[in-house]
């Protein structure tokens, strides 16, 4: 059965109540979905609004790895730097850092993505299904090279998931700001779909990944909004979402204040 099927859009006469009333499909409302887990930012559905606003406004409690990147280097004058890893990357001149201060950090790839992968997490099954178990158990003895630093404006973070040896050209790697502030992903793997935090003035990097489908199911039957293909948008496509773990929750008072605060 479809996740179209679970949405009530005929016992609640959603349609005709769209087409008598087109703009009263949630625009200017902010819902807040408290579950087990935060939304997976990267579904398609969860973009915009069909006004054009950001869907997710912030995912609050969502778990998340912290990677140490206090360690600060400069560029070695011909645009490379060398990682804690020992890896020499290479600066796209199209990065901004006027300060010309890299923070590195590092993790091993087992602590970011194998720990977590009997959890239910749409990207966790897609790997297991498309990666053969030999594959798996190489990348588990990875370690994956971080960047952050300030342009100016933003901070600013990069995790090589090239996975090279001694060198990676990160021309075409995926660069984030907070996700709060853009509301962007990146991929592990072009499977698993992860945002960053970056806290203490670039001192420390925070990855957050989605572990749990089962708010994004709510999520979708609430307000996803798909332009092109109306049928599988949720009850109210206009409104944005304010996504919280129930671990969040444990003191209810915070939570409802924080909530009200967007």
């Amino acid at each position: 059965m479809s996740l179209e099927s679970y949405i009530p859009k005929e016992i609640t006469q959603q349609i005709k109540f769209l087409k008598k009333y087109p703009e009263y499909d949630g625009r200017g409302i902010k819902i807040a979905i408290i579950d087990s887990d935060v939304v997976d930012t990267s579904l398609t559905g969860m973009q915009k609004t069909t006004t054009g606003l950001p869907k997710i406004i912030e995912c609050l409690g969502r778990p998340m790895i912290k990677i140490d990147t206090s360690t600060i280097v400069k560029k070695n004058g011909k645009n490379f730097i060398i990682a804690l890893t020992g890896r020499k990357l290479k600066i796209p001149s199209k990065w901004k850092n006027p300060s010309d201060e890299w923070h590195i950090g590092s993790k091993p790839i087992e602590e970011l993505l194998f720990k977590n992968m009997e959890l239910e997490c749409e990207g966790n099954k897609e790997l297991a299904k498309n990666q053969n178990k030999d594959e798996l158990t190489l990348l588990k003895d990875k370690i994956v090279d971080c960047i952050v630093w300030f342009d100016g404006k933003k901070w600013r973070a990069c995790i090589d998931t090239s996975l090279n040896a001694r060198f990676s050209n990160l021309e075409n790697a995926t660069v984030l700001a907070n996700f709060d502030e853009e509301n962007e992903v990146g991929y592990f793997l072009k499977k698993i779909p992860y945002c960053v935090n970056i806290v203490e003035n670039g001192n420390s990097l925070e990855i957050r990944l989605p572990y749990d489908d089962h708010p994004s199911q709510v999520t979708h039957v609430a307000a996803a909004y798909f332009p092109d293909n109306p049928e599988a948008s949720g009850l109210a496509p206009g409104a944005q979402i304010i996504s919280v773990h129930s671990i969040y929750c444990e003191n209810l008072e915070n939570t409802v204040k924080n909530i009200g605060d967007f």
